[in-house]
Order: C-alpha cells, then sequence, then structure tokens
C-alpha cells in the first residue's frame, strides 16, 4: 500500500510541474471610431491543428492578458459580434509579449464579414463551449456517448455519468428540445456521433429565469446536440440482433432498432429494445443523470430485515425500479417520440413509452442486530419474481399568443401492472448461538396504478421591462389497487427448545387515491438599476383515502373473515397556503438573493375505522440565500442555503399494523410532526482550456428539526416493531473534490477526486436513545489515453474507508473497499478493432465481514466493420473468469449486513449492427 501511495504522490508532482512560461497582452481598438473594444474575445491557438491553447476577454478599455503561455508559435484569433475576425501569427518566446493596440474593422464596414479560420474545433459563443463534433475522432458508428468521451472538458465515467468542466450534467437536449421526454439516455446511447454538428454545453437558467431576464441563480449544467442539417431531412438509424447460444444459463440475446424521421421542423423518432441480458438502454440511472426525476414506486433492500420490498416512495409515474444489473430480466421497451415547431407561435412535443419485463432475483445473506445486553444473528435466503407491464405518454403544447403572453400546457399519464412473488427462509441465534426463531413466507402482489398529471402555466410581460407576471395550475391524481396474499409460518425457540409456531394465511386488498391541486403566482417587479423584487403566493389542496383491508380464511376456505387489528380505511385533508418575497440583487460577475417564504398548513386526519380525527396546524418560515460569482475562464463560486419542511407521509401517520414480514411489524404513528430541515450548499467551479484542467469543489451540510426517525422494539424472540417517531440531533454532510487535467508530455488525461461523507443519527431501540455516527472517506484516480485509429486506454481506481459507531454499541464496525477498472481497445487495421474491460473488487473481511468476496470480471470483444462500415460484426464474451458477482454491505446504528445476489454470469454474443439513412451522409464517408 505504501507504494502504491508513494506513485500516486509521484504522478501527481509530476502532472503539476510545468516548463518556464510567460504573458500576452494588448489593446483591441475600433478603426472606424478610434475607441477600445470591449468583451471581445482573444483566442490563442496552436498552427498545427487550431487546437484552442487559451483564451480570455477584453476588458472595459480594451486591454487584455494572457498570462502563462509556453513558447511557440501560436494563432492569435480575434472575435467581436459586431466586428469582422482578426487572425494573424505570433511568435513567443521566454519573454512576456506586448502586442500593443490590435484594431479590428466594424462588419458595418465591409460588404460582407470576412471568416479569416473556419471549423475550429472549440469555440467559445458567450457563456456557451461549442465543440465541432467532426474534429474529434471516434470509431466508425460510434455513439453520442463515445463522442462525449473524446470532448476535452467532458467526462463519462463508466456508470454513464457525464461531467462537463467539473459539474455533473443534469439535462441532454437534442436541438434545443428533449428526446423522449424524460428518458434523454436515448439520445447518449442510440443517436450516432456522426449525426452530430456542434456539441454545445452551458448552465441553462431556470424557466422562471429565462422568462423574467432575471437570473435567479438556479442553474443546471447542459449538452445540447445540434444535429447537422443533412441528418434533418429523410430518416437515418440502426438495427442491431445478436445472439450467443449457452447449455448452463440458457441462451442470451438483445435487439434494438431505432430510426429518426425529419422533414422540415417536424421530427419523428421510434424505437424498440429487447433482451435477456440486462442491458436494455433504458436503465433507471440514465433518468436519474441526465432527466432529474423524482423519487419512484422502488424495489429496495429492508436494512431492518434484509428482505426485498416492494415500496412507493412518491414521484410523478409510479414505476417500478429494477436493478437489471442484479438478478436476471428479460425486457421489451418501445417508444414513439413526435415534435414540430408548427409556426412561430406554436410548437408540440409529444411521447409515448412501453416497457415490459420478466424478472428474478435470488439472493443469500447474513444479518447481526446489536443490543445493550445481547445481539441477535439471521441468516436469509430469498427469491423474488416480478412481471410489468407499464405505458406512459407525455405532451407539451407551447402557444405564444402575442409578444407579451404565451401559454404552455403540459400532460402526463401512466398506467403501470405489476405482479409479484416473495419466496424467503431466514432463522436467528442469539449471543450464545441458541437458536431464537425461523420464518417461512410467501407473498404475493398485484398491483394496478394509474397516475395523471395536467400543468397549465401562462406567462405575461409588461411594456416596463422585467416587469412580468405567471401563472400556474397543476392537478395530480395516483390512484393504486393492490391485492394479493400473504403466507407465513414463524416457529419460536427458548435457546433451542421448541416454544411455539404462528402461522398465517391472509388475503389483502389496498385502494388508494390522491389528488393534488396547486395553484401559484409569480410577479417580478425591477426596484433599481440592478435590484429586482418577486412576490409569489400558492394554494396546495392535498387529499389522500387510503382503503387497507385484511381478511382470514373462514371455516370454509375462503378469505372472507375481515381482520380489524390489520385492517384500516384513512383519509388525510392538507390545505397549505404559502407566500413569499424575494429580493436579488444582480451584476454581471456577481448576484445574491435573500427571501422569505411562510406558509400555513392544515391536516386533517380521519381514522374512519376507528371514529378519530386527528387535527394540526403549523405555521412556518422558509429562510433561503443564495450567493453565485463568475470569474474569469469559466471559474465561478456559489453558496446556497434552503430551509424546508417534509410533512409525514400517509403511511407514517397511519396506525395500522402492517405485517407483510410478520417478525418485523411496522405501526404507523399520527402524533408525528412535520420536520424542519437547513440545507447548506457552497461549490467552486474552475476550468481552463488552454490547460485542460479543471476543478470541482463541492460542500453541502444540513440538520433537521424534528427528523422523523424510528422507535424499534425487539423482544428474546427477534421479534421487532417499528415505529416512526421524531427526534432532533441529525445531521449528514459531505464533501467531493475533483482535479481534472491533461499531462501534455505524456498526451494523457488524468482524474483525481477525493471525498468524505459523515453523519449522525438518532433513533430508540427498546426505549433507550441510540446516536450513531458514519463517516467514509475516500478517492477516485483515474487516467486515459489516445491515439486516433490505433487505441484507447483507460485506467480507474476507486479507494473507500468506512466506519460506524453507536452509542449503544461501543464496538465500531470499519470496512474497507477498492474497485480498479482498466479498459483498452486497439485497433489491428482500420476496420478492425479488438477490446478488453477487466474490473477487479476487493472488499476487507472483518470480523463481521468474514467471508472472502473479492472477484474480478473480465470482459472482451472483436469488432470487423463490412460494407463501408454501415454494417458492424462483434464477437463479444462478457465474465469469462465467471465471477460476476453483487456484494451489499449495510451498516446502521445497531444492524449489519452483507447479502450475495444472483447476477447473470459467463456468456458469449455475436452481435451484427446495420446503420441505415436517407437523405444523409453515409456513415463512412469522409
Amino acid at each position: 500500500m505504501k507504494k502504491f501511495l508513494s506513485g500516486i504522490i509521484l504522478l501527481l508532482l509530476m502532472s503539476v510541474a510545468h516548463a518556464q512560461t510567460g504573458s500576452i497582452k494588448g489593446v483591441v481598438s475600433d478603426t472606424t471610431n478610434k475607441k477600445p473594444v470591449p468583451f471581445a474575445v482573444i483566442a490563442l491557438l496552436t498552427p498545427k491543428d487550431s487546437l484552442l491553447y487559451a483564451f480570455t476577454r477584453s476588458d472595459r478599455d480594451g486591454s487584455f492578458l494572457l498570462p502563462a503561455v509556453a513558447p511557440g508559435k501560436y494563432i492569435v484569433q480575434i472575435t467581436q459580434s459586431s466586428f469582422a475576425d482578426y487572425v494573424d501569427e505570433v511568435d513567443m518566446g521566454k519573454e512576456a509579449l506586448d502586442l500593443k493596440t490590435i484594431a479590428i474593422t466594424p462588419k458595418s464596414k465591409l460588404l460582407q464579414e470576412v471568416i479569416i479560420k473556419s471549423g475550429n474545433p472549440i469555440k467559445i459563443k458567450g457563456d456557451t463551449i461549442v465543440y465541432t463534433a467532426d474534429s474529434f475522432k471516434v470509431g466508425p458508428n460510434a455513439n453520442v456517448e463515445a463522442l462525449l468521451k473524446k470532448l476535452p472538458g467532458i467526462q463519462v465515467d463508466k456508470n454513464g455519468q457525464i461531467k462537463a468542466m467539473g459539474e455533473v450534467v443534469s439535462k441532454v437536449l437534442v436541438d434545443g428540445e428533449e428526446f423522449f421526454g424524460d428518458d434523454p439516455g436515448i439520445a447518449i446511447k442510440n443517436l450516432r456521433a456522426d449525426a452530430v454538428r456542434e456539441v454545445q454545453v452551458y448552465d441553462k437558467k431556470s424557466d422562471q429565469a429565462e422568462f423574467t431576464g432575471i437570473d435567479d441563480g438556479q442553474k443546471s449544467k447542459t449538452i445540447n446536440l445540434k444535429l447537422k442539417d443533412d441528418r434533418k431531412k429523410g430518416y437515418f438509424g440502426k438495427l442491431e440482433l445478436a445472439g450467443g447460444l449457452q447449455r448452463e444459463t440458457g441462451s442470451r440475446y438483445n435487439s434494438a432498432a431505432m430510426i429518426n424521421a425529419f422533414r422540415g421542423k417536424r421530427k419523428f423518432a421510434a424505437y424498440f429494445i429487447s433482451g435477456n441480458t440486462g442491458k436494455d438502454g433504458l436503465d433507471w440511472q440514465d433518468e436519474q443523470n441526465y432527466a432529474g426525476q423524482g423519487d419512484q414506486y422502488s424495489v429496495s433492500l429492508d436494512e431492518a430485515s434484509g428482505n426485498l420490498n416492494y415500496a412507493w416512495n412518491g414521484g410523478d409515474d409510479g414505476d417500478v425500479y429494477v436493478n437489471t444489473d442484479e438478478g436476471f430480466a428479460r425486457n421489451w421497451n418501445g417508444g414513439l417520440h413526435y415534435s414540430n415547431k408548427l409556426n412561430d407561435n406554436n410548437n408540440i412535443n409529444a411521447g409515448l413509452k412501453f416497457n415490459k419485463l420478466n424478472y428474478r432475483r435470488g439472493s443469500a445473506g447474513f444479518s447481526q442486530t446489536f443490543l445493550p445486553d445481547t445481539s441477535f444473528s439471521e441468516n436469509n435466503v430469498e427469491n423474488n419474481f416480478l412481471q410489468k407491464q407499464q405505458y406512459k405518454f407525455n405532451v407539451t403544447y407551447d402557444l405564444k399568443l402575442d409578444s407579451m403572453n404565451s401559454i404552455r400546457v403540459t400532460g402526463n399519464v401512466s398506467a403501470l401492472r405489476s405482479e409479484t412473488d416473495n419466496i424467503n427462509y431466514s432463522d436467528a441465534v442469539n449471543k450464545g448461538g441458541g437458536l431464537v426463531n425461523t420464518s417461512d413466507k410467501f407473498i404475493t402482489n398485484t398491483t394496478d396504478k394509474l397516475n395523471l398529471n395536467t400543468n397549465i402555466l401562462w406567462k405575461h410581460k409588461f411594456k416596463k421591462p422585467k416587469r412580468t407576471l405567471s401563472v400556474t395550475a397543476e392537478i395530480r391524481y395516483g390512484g393504486v389497487d393492490g391485492r394479493g396474499y400473504l403466507q407465513a409460518l414463524n416457529q419460536f425457540y427458548d435457546n433451542g427448545s421448541f416454544i411455539r409456531k404462528d402461522s398465517i394465511d391472509q388475503y389483502k386488498t389496498t385502494i388508494t387515491a390522491n389528488t393534488t391541486i396547486n395553484t401559484r403566482l409569480s410577479y417580478t417587479e425591477p426596484l433599481a438599476k440592478d435590484i429586482f423584487g418577486e412576490i409569489n403566493y400558492g394554494v396546495n389542496a392535498a387529499i389522500g383515502d387510503n382503503d387497507r383491508t385484511n381478511f382470514g380464511k373462514t371455516t370454509l376456505g375462503k378469505y372472507e373473515d375481515r381482520i380489524d387489528s390489520l385492517s384500516n380505511t384513512f383519509r388525510q385533508n392538507i390545505i397549505t397556503h404559502r407566500g413569499g418575497v424575494n429580493l436579488r440583487y444582480i451584476k454581471k460577475k456577481y448576484n445574491f438573493s435573500v427571501g422569505m417564504g411562510l406558509a400555513s398548513t392544515a391536516f386533517a386526519l380521519h381514522d374512519i375505522s376507528r371514529s378519530r380525527d386527528y387535527h394540526y396546524n403549523f405555521l412556518n418560515l422558509f429562510p433561503s440565500a443564495s450567493f453565485n460569482y463568475t470569474m474569469k475562464n469559466n471559474r465561478s463560486m456559489r453558496f446556497n442555503y434552503n430551509g424546508s419542511t417534509r410533512q409525514p407521509s400517509l403511511s407514517q401517520l397511519q396506525p395500522l399494523r402492517e405485517n407483510n414480514n410478520p417478525l418485523n411489524l411496522y405501526i404507523g404513528n399520527p402524533n408525528l410532526k412535520q420536520t424542519f430541515r437547513h440545507g447548506f450548499n457552497m461549490g467552486y467551479n474552475g476550468y481552463s482550456m488552454m490547460k485542460q484542467r479543471g476543478v470541482y469543489a463541492n460542500a453541502s451540510f444540513s440538520f433537521a428539526q424534528n427528523a422523523i426517525t424510528n422507535s424499534i422494539t425487539l423482544d428474546n424472540l427477534g421479534r421487532r416493531i417499528t415505529t416512526p417517531v421524531n427526534a432532533d440531533g441529525i445531521y449528514n454532510g459531505n464533501l467531493y473534490m475533483s482535479f481534472n487535467r491533461k499531462i501534455k508530455s505524456l498526451d494523457m488525461h488524468m482524474n483525481f477526486g477525493p471525498n468524505i461523507n459523515f453523519g449522525r443519527n438518532v433513533d430508540f431501540i427498546n426505549g433507550l436513545k441510540n446516536k450513531s455516527t458514519r463517516l467514509s472517506a475516500g478517492m477516485n484516480l483515474g487516467f486515459s489515453k489516445s491515439r486516433d485509429d490505433v487505441y484507447d486506454v483507460s485506467w480507474y481506481v476507486s479507494l473507500n474507508q468506512t466506519r460506524n459507531r453507536s452509542s449503544l454499541n461501543n464496538t465500531p464496525v470499519s470496512f474497507f473497499s477498492m474497485e480498479h477498472n482498466v479498459d483498452a481497445s486497439y485497433y489491428i487495421n482500420k476496420n478492425l478493432i479488438i477490446g478488453s474491460e477487466a474490473e477487479f473488487n476487493y472488499r476487507q473481511q472483518t470480523s463481521a465481514f468474514d467471508r472472502n468476496n473479492n472477484n474480478i470480471v473480465w470482459n472482451a470483444f472483436l469488432s470487423k466493420f463490412m460494407v463501408k462500415k454501415t454494417l458492424v460484426l462483434k464477437l463479444s464474451v462478457e465474465d469469462i473468469l465467471n465471477q460476476n458477482n453483487v456484494i451489499n454491505r449495510v451498516v446502521t446504528s445497531n444492524y449489519l449486513s452483507e447479502t450475495n445476489t444472483q447476477r447473470l454470469k459467463r456468456y458469449w454474443l455475436l452481435t451484427l449492427i446495420w446503420n441505415f439513412s436517407k437523405n444523409a451522409r453515409a456513415p463512412g464517408s469522409d
């Protein structure tokens, strides 16, 4: 380990070493008016390939300075929107170079604009960085993801997450519009790189800021893919077929088809993807990386029981999240996309998606639960089966009424049916090894979900600049109709001696209906030259009905005996009035805002089954503050503070015993208070195009008043009852940094990033208050190097140390983990590529985790291009060493677990890919 760390330090010291440099300065002047030209872009290019070496902007007096320029010959290019381009060559020595006054000519004095240099690979247009796609070499028929990996300042990790200038990209657009609604990952993985003319990277302002013209400091890093004009005539697409015969694991296959058709401003696209390798191209992580969707109905590991739970976490469409990297999945995905700019005042964007999934997952694991005077250990084996079908439809219509008024109408519909089976066996022993309990259970559920959402936004601009009014009205509906069976046999022991057994055979139904109506009004007013005010007011009404009924068997064997203790009809009405005032001060380089919101919330909870009513009224303040400072050359810093409330969910409030896991019961608490959360965030982002070097840092901290946590009661038979309660003293924090740069002497890119996560949780174990602290520290280091049409190679390592301590369990739990990844490809000739990828996972063995779970996953491929590179034949082998597995470790205040989940292991595929087009340049042509 010492040698490894010494090697890292040596590489870092080498990367920061640099040669002697000088500076270039001068003044940009107008040839006609003999006045200085402010805000002109002065770019320094390398003459060999016209790559951008450095750039800056002229100040108000026309002066500029390019620091730290290495000796050599360069091209100086000066651009300003009202002037013709200026291009000249300079020879930089070891001393400072003064270009003195550089005169440029207004376009108004020219018959036409003189373009001295065209086709530059990187251009700066205001705050937007524009990459000319054809200037960056990628493999034949490569997708957009491969193109992004080639662009300076952009990184794509092995999970598909994109960062630009050190910041996570939150949205990807195609020609300025969303592509397939909320799933732009389709564009990244399925659009060909040779169809893209430009890649634009910029900080997209919020919709409100774009409308009002008042910068509210809310920005998101965005990538816009501008397609080539000839690709927007006719159609282009691809067809992919893959298969491999296997005896032990069953044959594997993948198939995909995608077509994009254009006619004027009308765009139509369709796709179909099917397979049983878990690689459907439409995974949940794509939506999280690019679409910014909220929480959804999910399949998750329960920390207390180790069971796989299907739970509703809120969100828009009620989708079932399945991690296809685990288990075995067979999927069918299809979609249609249509967009059309009918005229200058009308625009429509619509999409329809279908998904069918058959999924099975097996796992085995162990867990330990610690109490002040004893502990329990449990072994668990589980099998899960899921079938689902889902349809989603979304449409957005924009109508510009006149120069002052516009309307946007948005609609979303989602319908889902899922069928799940869960088979589980567990046994638990006490600290001395004596048997405490065993449990066999079988759970089935069939669920139908329907979600509707309609939003109407009216925006009005007054004659006075930046005086605006916007009104939003929205209605949401979510309905669930669920039914299923629970069969369980639980046997209890006293240190190995049988005591008794409990058997359960029940039929359950759940019917919920939730409706939310929301309206909001926002008015902005310029108060002074750089000072703006905003007043907003909104009303939110939420109505929820929940009917849960359990039936036992009658003497006739029918499920008609209603179990009152497990059944309940509950209604929730929540009315919130919220108003706010914001004050913003905006300058060119910096802006800050302060605001205060006031909300009055009235809860009316009706326990219809027990004829009980609960009424709560809350009055809360919502303070906010932000500061943003933009420096030259893509450097900025920011600070944000927000205060917010979180209301208890209906399941947390409903005083009903949930017995899906008879050994782990959950009872709601109608006396819960809402949580108030304080959140602080600060960050710095800097990127130098000259050095191809970037720094990104972000720190956040949050704490909560009346946070909702758990009170857990365990008896000597290993049974657990969990109830949500309020507590103070809970906090979370993290620090993340990322450094990336190009080592020019080695023609290599390097990424380095340390990270720290820490926090404290408070819960209650058998009535005793338990404080648990966690600390996780790690670092990432990676290098990549490529040569066009010759090779691509990258190496990545991630190190992490985790430590947890509980006040009720003085023995800390600490373990180390490490991941190595090596990825390489080599062009045997221009039509033949061989490649390989290997991932090594190391997980430290400890007294708690004493199993050897290290593994190596090694994949390889060979690709052949044919017929002018429109056809690709590929042979690939996944998991050559047959070691692919999934290990999940969970450590909480008084609980730890390790679960080994089945996963698709070694298989091979023979793939044929056909790329086709009409009225567009062939993929293999120059």
